[in-house]
């Protein structure tokens, strides 16, 4: 007992000595550490990146495009010609050279608007994209928000424990005092050593809970799982003011996975227009300057040299194209439908989240309420217990009782307070008004 006894007081006394070493940690400060590190994150804003590095006009095909080319060809040939004038050409090893070169500007004038909707279909595609970040970055944000407020309730919880312990200490020196005067047989003194053995029991059992919240916290922040830290006050969340009617109608205007599905729909719709675009003709201007070069030592020409520019107008009018056209149409509204079905579930989905975390954190209030007002009434139950104790009135038994009264309020009041805090951040993230 006396070891055992030994190891709690050391392992509180390396609690507190590390906590008083730890960098204290603010909840902005946690925010800020887990959005640089998320890979989530990151992943996403590099794809944010690559969209708009997509997004030109280029890509879009509303720029001429220019190539150059050039090639040259040498050959050694056997010629034996013969002609009606009874004349004979025979040559062996006759060198022939052939150079030619070229530049050639192509633009696109018109090919039904396709690339104006792909310029727009690329700049959705951004918002797309930054929408998907900003989705990431919010997910972030509740789990750490999540997380640091259970840090808050364990290290409440371990406050507690604490007090217990050491109001179990007294208990079993006040018993060993009385004991070692005869007023008491030695059952009391054993029983308070075991009173006193299970607190510490239930403390140890804590401070491992404790430890286990903040290394998931900095698992999160995705830094060294033994960083020591300790939290500040807790943050004031924002009181949900509004009732649950006007918190659907902000999720539908500001939850980031709507916005995320109507920016998809929309380029849905572009998609549809570019493939309509197809049916359309496609006229092009085109310019070039071209060079051209022969050099024979057999043949009707010795030298030929030919350069000069050229330009035009193209027509490109699609007649048939065995109806791939169509069937692209075909499955370009099927998706068009299956968007919107996905999006009714999501309003569905959001909705029952939206109310769920909102009946909870009604259920936890009242909760919170009723348990604020049993610790009175145990902290005011403990206080007499003490008195009539001392005076004999009652028995270490019931003494005992007291303060397992007061212990389980005060962790019900926590436990409470806490899930107060995170039906709050449910609320706020499924209502779009987590920040």
């Amino acid at each position: 007992m006396f070891f055992r006894y030994i190891f709690v007081v050391l392992s509180s006394l390396c609690l507190a000595y590390g906590q008083a070493r730890a960098q204290v940690l603010t909840l902005q400060e946690a925010i800020e550490i887990a959005l640089q590190n998320n890979v989530q994150v990151r992943l996403a804003q590099n794809a944010t990146t690559l969209a708009q590095n997509n997004n030109t006009r280029g890509n879009a095909g509303q720029l001429p495009t220019l190539n150059l080319t050039a090639g040259q060809d040498n050959s050694i040939n056997n010629v034996r010609q013969q002609f009606l004038s009874g004349a004979t050409n025979d040559r062996r090893g006759a060198r022939n050279n052939t150079l030619q070169a070229g530049a050639e500007a192509t633009w696109t004038i018109w090919d039904g608007r396709r690339m104006f909707t792909a310029r727009n279909r690329l700049q959705e595609t951004v918002r797309n994209q930054q929408i998907e970040t900003e989705i990431q970055k919010q997910q972030v944000l509740y789990q750490v928000y999540r997380q640091y407020f259970l840090i808050r309730q364990q290290k409440q919880l371990y406050t507690l424990y604490t007090q217990a312990v050491e109001l179990s200490a007294q208990r079993l020196k006040a018993a060993q005092d009385k004991w070692e005067a005869g007023k008491v047989a030695k059952t009391e003194v054993l029983r308070a050593q075991v009173d006193l053995n299970g607190d510490k029991s239930q403390l140890i059992r804590q401070q491992i809970l404790m430890q286990e919240a903040h290394i998931n916290l900095n698992i999160l922040l995705g830094r060294e799982a033994n960083t020591l830290f300790e939290t500040s006050e807790t943050p004031v969340l924002p009181a949900l003011t509004d009732a649950l009617p006007a918190l659907k109608q902000q999720a539908e205007q500001q939850n980031l996975m709507f916005k995320q599905f109507q920016i998809t729909q929309n380029i849905n719709q572009f998609q549809l227009k570019e493939l309509e675009g197809e049916k359309q003709p496609q006229i092009d201007l085109r310019m070039g300057y071209n060079y051209s070069r022969l050099q024979s030592q057999a043949g009707f020409l010795l030298r030929n040299q030919t350069y000069g520019g050229h330009f035009g107008i193209s027509l490109f009018y699609p007649i048939f194209n065995g109806y791939d056209l169509k069937r692209r149409i075909q499955n370009n509204r099927l998706q068009a439908n299956g968007l919107q079905i996905v999006r009714e579930q999501l309003s569905q989905t959001i909705s029952q989240n939206l109310a769920r975390a909102y009946t909870r954190y009604q259920s936890q209030q009242a909760l919170f309420s009723l348990e604020e007002e049993n610790i009175k009434v145990a902290q005011q139950n403990f206080s007499l217990s003490q008195d009539q104790q001392q005076l004999g009135l009652i028995t270490s038994l019931e003494l005992r009782t007291a303060q397992q009264n007061l212990t389980q309020a005060l962790t019900r009041h926590a436990t409470a307070q806490s899930e107060v805090w995170l039906s709050v951040i449910d609320v706020l993230y499924w209502a779009g008004k987590l920040q």
